[in-house]
């Protein structure tokens, strides 16, 4: 008896007996039904041959764990009821699998709700002020609809702020209660040309100023109707003509604002704002004086001064920069000065200079602009008098100090490729971390993505080595060629009890001892250790589907050894069975274009030379395929 059908890769046929057998395991989600055609020879008889056709369905059994988006998420908000802030989101690549999700740890007191259905997470009850913490660590457990149930866990650590911490202040003198400016008289042509800012901080706790989304808005209460504000930023600007002599008074007042969440987000730039603190006001009066105000354009240049400022990384928000009226190159006395900021918005939004007093304040938090820029140039013009001006360039180099900048690991993804038969403690890789200082870092395996992978690799939780835990037959751990762990690590801070997580995926690649180069090169990988790799361990290659019948070079590959770019004669050891790729003068090729429909993509191809290997993963785009519609021939 033998079998006449692409499914002798899943199955073997004993050709006395009859007996069909498994060669590794179903994977309903890869294919849920085979046909197999069987041929029996019976010599000395007439017909020889006979042939029967058996189908097999594949029931589904649940396999795939749910996997969260985020294995660690931290977020910073203010106390509030029954408003959802955050949603944690998952996929299970079980077909119509429901996700449930759930708080299983770090809410004893039950502060905190979560959508069983959708992962949205708010507040289930008002806090209490003595009682409730204010740095609340979540273990949320998604599940599954499948038999069995699979699960896994992700953590959300949430800082808690009450609403007397978000409450804003101006940034002014603290004698002074009324903001006074001076202005030159506004005609027509500059009307809605900003005039000046008034300009309100908060003064949130140093760990909580990065994550959060707080906002301040600014409402001008002004019976005459001269002046308007912007009310994100706080500029203001005349509506009316402003006449010489006058003298108008008007309030400001500023509050603390958070984006509600979950809108739809076609229109996200008609975010709906929710107000979260108490309303400050503060008096304001202006007058005019008699003489028209010029265009920096019209105005002469009298000097253009060049300034170097090092900002530290330890300024907090209203902490002033520098002063320009120091420099009072012109040396005038009882005569009112104006400064202006100029420059592109994104880098200007961080700071405010005194319209009168020349004074350059840091009004963000500098954590947020460090993430951005380690140096930035912005231009202040003074001028005394609305003809003349001199105009401040100045550079801002940020510098760091103190940061306690967090840990990361040095990849996203790590790829590593081992044999089947490898003895069980072996060591397969590190993790490392960015850093010398990673001795305040745990290790630990927070899920795996297949059910049969689970318990086949276990991880040393001081130095982050993976190593083997149970071996790694293909036949008996479900017939998968590869593994994917999500690696975590627990990274404490300076004081010990604030920490935070870090995480990567750690892709194991599971080689075939059924070829022939790999049963003679499986010790060696075992126990080897080269002063060689490759100059990657993992490639990325995105190609795209033509109609083209040509030939396409992939990857050029080449060994790191000793400081020494070598080439070498690497071979395709598994990943391509239909030999659509090969390797010519040291490189990866297509072979057709036009047959690259005949994977499922993602494709791993595993590259070897010697003892040593790397993983080619391939993904296919649909961008350029200009697809040619049918035409129905009428003759």
């Amino acid at each position: 008896i033998a079998m006449e059908h692409k499914s002798v890769t899943i199955y073997s046929v004993e050709g006395l007996s009859g007996y069909i057998r498994l060669r590794r395991s179903f994977d309903y989600d890869v294919q849920s039904s085979y046909w197999l055609t069987l041929r029996t020879t019976i010599f000395n008889a007439r017909p020889q041959f006979s042939h029967i056709h058996v189908y097999i369905s594949i029931r589904n059994e649940n396999n795939f764990i749910p996997q969260c988006h985020h294995v660690y998420e931290e977020i910073t908000l203010v106390e509030q009821h029954q408003t959802p802030f955050i949603q944690i989101k998952a996929v299970d690549k079980e077909k119509d699998d429901q996700l449930n999700y759930a708080i299983v740890e770090g809410d004893e007191k039950q502060l905190f709700y979560i959508d069983s259905n959708n992962g949205q997470i708010s507040f289930q009850r008002p806090m209490h002020q003595r009682q409730d913490k204010r740095i609340y660590v979540l273990t949320i457990r998604v599940s599954d609809s499948g038999r069995p149930t699979l699960s896994s866990d992700c953590l959300l650590k949430v800082n808690v702020l009450r609403r007397k911490d978000v409450r804003p202040q101006f940034l002014h003198n603290e004698n002074e209660n009324t903001y006074y400016f001076e202005l030159p008289e506004i005609n027509r042509s500059r009307l809605k040309q900003r005039l000046f800012q008034i300009v309100a901080i908060l003064n949130l706790p140093e760990k909580m100023q990065f994550n959060n989304n707080l906002q301040i808005r600014y409402r001008l209460l002004d019976p005459t109707k001269h002046f308007v504000i912007n009310k994100e930023t706080g500029y203001i600007a005349a509506r009316q003509s402003l006449t010489s002599y006058s003298i108008y008074s008007f309030q400001i007042e500023a509050f603390t604002v958070i984006p509600s969440l979950f809108q739809n987000e076609i229109y996200s730039s008609n975010k709906k704002y929710r107000s979260i603190s108490q309303r400050i006001q503060m008096p304001v009066k202006v007058q005019i004086l008699p003489f028209s105000r010029s265009t920096v354009n019209q105005m002469k240049i009298i000097h253009t001064i060049p300034l170097i400022q090092e900002l530290l990384s330890n300024k907090q928000v209203g902490d002033e920069i520098m002063n320009l009226n120091q420099f009072d190159t012109k040396k005038s006395e009882n005569r009112t000065k104006w400064f202006i900021l100029n420059g592109i918005m994104n880098q200007t939004k961080y700071f405010h200079v005194n319209l009168h007093t020349g004074q350059l304040f840091l009004i963000r938090s500098i954590m947020k602009l460090i993430s951005d820029y380690q140096s930035l140039n912005i231009t202040i013009n003074e001028t005394d008098d609305w003809k003349t001006v001199i105009i401040y360039q100045i550079t801002i180099r940020i510098i760091s100090i103190n940061i306690e900048n967090r840990l990361k690991f040095t990849q996203l993804n790590y790829y590593v490729s081992i044999v089947e038969n490898i003895p069980v403690g072996v060591e397969i890789t590190q993790m490392n971390i960015n850093s010398t200082n990673s001795s305040s870092c745990t290790y630990g395996i927070q899920n795996v993505e297949r059910k049969k992978s689970d318990g086949l690799f276990r991880i040393n939780h001081y130095n982050g080595i993976v190593s083997t835990a149970r071996l790694l037959n293909k036949q008996t751990n479900g017939g998968y060629d590869q593994h994917i762990l999500t690696i975590v690590s627990h990274c404490h801070q300076d004081n010990l009890v604030e920490f935070y997580v870090i995480s990567t995926r750690l892709h194991i690649n599971i080689l075939d001892l059924e070829n022939d180069n790999m049963k003679n090169m499986s010790s060696i990988l075992v126990t080897e250790k080269n002063d060689y790799q490759f100059l990657k361990q993992n490639y990325i290659v995105i190609i795209n589907s033509t109609f083209l019948n040509e030939k396409k070079e992939l990857v050029k590959f080449q060994l790191d050894k000793s400081n020494k770019i070598i080439n070498f004669k690497p071979k395709i050891n598994s990943g391509d069975p239909y030999g659509l790729f090969t390797i010519e003068n040291h490189s990866l090729i297509l072979l057709d274009q036009r047959r690259t429909r005949l994977y499922k993509y993602p494709l791993m191809l595993t590259i070897i030379n010697d003892s040593i290997n790397c993983t080619v993963t391939i993904y296919i785009s649909n961008i350029g395929l200009q697809m040619i519609c049918p035409v129905c021939k009428l003759t």
